[in-house]
């Protein structure tokens, strides 16, 4: 599992102190238009975003106190679909 990354630094370590991963594009008006980034950074940001989403969702489907299913129920139900003809249904 990867270490969140705050403003602070990598969460639980100190920050470090390092030159900018990201570099800057100008328009003809000298401002900023686009960014540059180590594929480590962008993948790294992509990763955070994702499980930001997935937190978010989390959260909204607990809001809606909507009947959850279980982890395990879920597996069995999609090895159950994986050898059967019989779509998986909702509710």
């Amino acid at each position: 599992m990867k270490a969140a990354i705050t403003p602070q630094g990598v969460a639980g370590q100190p920050p470090r102190r390092r030159k900018s991963a990201a570099k800057f594009l100008y328009d003809e008006k000298g401002r900023k238009s686009h960014v540059l980034l180590d594929i480590k950074l962008y993948e790294q940001l992509l990763y955070e975003l994702e499980m930001a989403e997935d937190v978010q969702a989390y959260r909204e489907a607990i809001a809606r106190n909507e009947p959850t299913v279980s982890w395990e129920d879920l597996k069995r139900e999609m090895a159950d679909e994986a050898t059967s003809d019989t779509p998986l249904t909702a509710g």
